[in-house]
């Protein structure tokens, strides 16, 4: 399969928010966009609903045809369950983007929550829309903690750089051992050892991204911070912040890892997970 963007439509400026971002993403390189739209019918919309969402799908469409020639773009629309159709797409070489609504209310539990339930669940990778973006935000910044799925968002994010023609900011934060009660004060020497040990855990990232994507800058942080703290700091100012996700299985796949969930949750920049069917390579 080609490498393309996806767009889970539900004709909401969420979506238009994802569908912006998946067109500025593919507009570099010429390439496919494709709007999808699941009409779930256990929710009890009728047919008229359904058929104003997908007329305003096709419309979405052909403005984005208009706009951006460069790119192809396409719509789908399926029935069933929003969540496991919109997995049926999920793969290593296409990303997944949805939009997030406001996060309060209804649309926070329902249509918040489907980005953080793709990402947890997904093949490939899932990008998070937040609705006001940034105007001009660059860099891509990823965390990374030297992890198999660190390893995968870590490259990632070089070719993710690569293609927007960015930097690439690796992050990798460590606090200490949390002490019990009574317990004596960290000795200053250990704290220098946590300290050395996560600059030579960046070093190798960066030799990793180096051989990897050659022509992409690279700039590494050790923060002393929690990982999602550091992280959402970080994507202040990013054009995207990319995470990895950990494979898990049965009932645990429908939950996020807890850093992975912070983020998700609090995130002012698009946000891609990296799902566990992405091999680093």
């Amino acid at each position: 399969m080609d490498e393309s963007t996806l767009v889970a439509w539900d004709d909401t400026p969420a979506a238009a928010a994802a569908l912006d971002w998946a067109l500025a993403r593919e507009a570099v390189r010429g390439g496919t966009v494709t709007l999808v739209h699941v009409v779930d019918e256990s929710v009890g919309r009728t047919v008229d609903d359904a058929v104003r969402v997908v007329d305003a799908m096709d419309a979405a469409a052909e403005h984005a045809r208009i706009t951006m020639p460069g790119c192809s773009v396409s719509t789908v629309v399926r029935h069933g369950d929003p969540l496991a159709e919109l997995l049926s797409f999920s793969d290593e070489r296409v990303v997944l983007a949805v939009g997030t609504h406001a996060r309060t209310g209804r649309w926070f539990r329902r249509g918040w929550s489907i980005g953080a339930r793709l990402a947890a669940s997904a093949s490939g990778p899932v990008a998070i829309i937040p609705p006001d973006m940034p105007a001009r935000h660059t860099g891509v910044v990823v965390g990374y903690d030297g992890s198999p799925e660190a390893v995968v968002a870590l490259e990632f994010a070089g070719h993710e750089a690569e293609l927007r023609r960015e930097h690439v900011h690796v992050v990798h934060a460590w606090m200490e051992p949390v002490l019990l009660e009574g317990q004596p004060a960290m000795h200053p020497e250990i704290v220098e050892m946590l300290q050395d040990e996560s600059e030579q855990l960046l070093a190798g990232a960066v030799d990793h991204l180096a051989d990897r994507v050659p022509a992409v800058a690279v700039e590494a942080h050790s923060v002393h911070a929690s990982a999602a703290a550091a992280l959402l700091r970080a994507g202040e100012t990013a054009g995207v912040l990319v995470v990895g996700s950990r494979g898990l299985v049965g009932i645990r796949r429908i939950l996020l890892g807890s850093v992975s969930h912070e983020i998700v949750v609090a995130v002012d920049c698009p946000t891609v997970v990296v799902g566990h069917g992405v091999h680093a390579g």
